[in-house]
């Protein structure tokens, strides 16, 4: 388990230096390397509305400090970007005033 994630969990650490971040999805590749070799790595980067009706092992959601859109948009672009994921998910928040309002509050 990554450092930044069990600060996280455990000590409810909010904020993460560009490495910890760049260092977890780092490892997250690694694992994907190590459990299926070099040759089958496949990642996608898209927005939420280009990954509207599919589903991936594993998603990596950033949110800005400032969402574009209503808060309603806001929330149901965040629902299906998190839906996305058949086994994982992480969420990387830019912006402390987010954890302090739905969904996160």
């Amino acid at each position: 388990m990554n450092a930044a994630f069990a600060q996280s969990r455990a000590a409810g650490v909010t904020s993460f230096a560009r490495a910890e971040v760049a260092a977890v999805l780092a490892s997250r590749v690694g694992m994907r390397r190590h459990h299926l070799g070099v040759d089958n790595i496949m990642f996608a980067a898209m927005t939420v509305q280009q990954a509207k009706n599919r589903e991936f092992d594993g998603v990596v959601v950033l949110l800005p400090s400032k969402s574009a859109g209503t808060p309603n948009t806001s929330g149901d672009c965040f629902y299906n970007a998190i839906t996305r994921a058949r086994r994982w998910c992480t969420v990387i928040v830019q912006s402390e005033e987010l954890l302090k309002a739905p969904p996160f509050a």
